[in-house]
């Protein structure tokens, strides 16, 4: 029974990260609920411990801890630290928006004491909190999504979640481009497509330069322009920056996949 269980909960995981590729506001609604029906039948009967307690703690702290592992190796494979936080990334995302969501609203206790348990042990293990939330609350909050491309870069070069260069760019969307500049339409065009975005960097033997060069043309000098005061400036550089990336890393790689096929 665990080992069947293990399998499924490892599954889930993969799929979420399979599913990350093609992520967007768009979708993400019929995705999930395609995601969730197809586990729901077999966690329904195979989440209850074998002694009949579905509360026990000891099957559900064993339990909970399946998917933490299984990140965990992956990662393992991975050859240098900056590698390993992109990927962790993408894993806290495949996390926030399809594994955990999975176990929200369900009737049984045991959902939720298993997501609990899950949470307290991924941050255990990668020191990364991440929250229960369900697919409503995340459609209602994809704008913060928009600093998925500059959270992936600036980890790539080797710098924290809270650093500051993340912070001056998150105000400037918050403060500027949005309330001032009234650009919903430019932040909605680069939250819908920034993960597939990443994940398509990801995929690239050379990531870590792609992302080196993106700090080097575009986010560094947003940063040096924003505290120099020349917003605009900056805002024209972001454009340019949403434009280029859409077409290299959206329509491009879209088109060479379905010429390959």
């Amino acid at each position: 029974m665990y080992q069947n269980l293990k399998e499924t909960l490892e599954e889930m995981f993969e799929k979420g990260l399979s599913l990350l590729e093609n992520f967007n506001r768009e979708e993400y609604r019929q995705s999930f609920c395609d995601y969730k029906e197809t586990y729901k039948t077999f966690l329904n009967e195979q989440l209850i411990c074998p002694c009949g307690k579905e509360t026990d703690g000891k099957w559900m702290d064993k339990v909970s801890r399946i998917i933490p592992q299984k990140a965990a190796r992956l990662l393992d494979v991975c050859s240098t630290k900056a590698e390993q936080n992109q990927e962790l990334l993408k894993y806290n995302m495949a996390m926030s928006v399809f594994v955990l969501p999975a176990f929200c609203g369900q009737k049984e206790p045991v959902f939720e004491i298993v997501s609990k348990k899950m949470v307290q042990a991924w941050q255990e293990m990668f020191g990364q909190k991440l929250k229960i939330v369900g697919p409503e609350t995340i459609l209602g909050t994809f704008r913060e999504r928009l600093c998925y491309v500059t959270t992936a870069v600036c980890q790539g070069v080797g710098k924290a979640d809270d650093c500051r260069e993340l912070g001056m760019l998150r105000r400037y969307r918050d403060e500027y481009l949005v309330k001032e500049c009234h650009e919903e339409e430019l932040v909605k065009s680069y939250y819908n497509m920034a993960p597939t975005i990443v994940n398509r960097i990801n995929r690239e033997k050379n990531a870590k330069e792609i992302y080196q060069n993106i700090w080097e043309t575009y986010l560094r000098p947003c940063v040096s322009f924003i505290e120099e005061g020349k917003m605009e400036e900056c805002r024209g550089l972001y454009t340019k920056m949403v434009t280029n990336l859409r077409e290299q890393y959206l329509y491009t790689k879209k088109e060479e996949e379905n010429n390959g096929q």
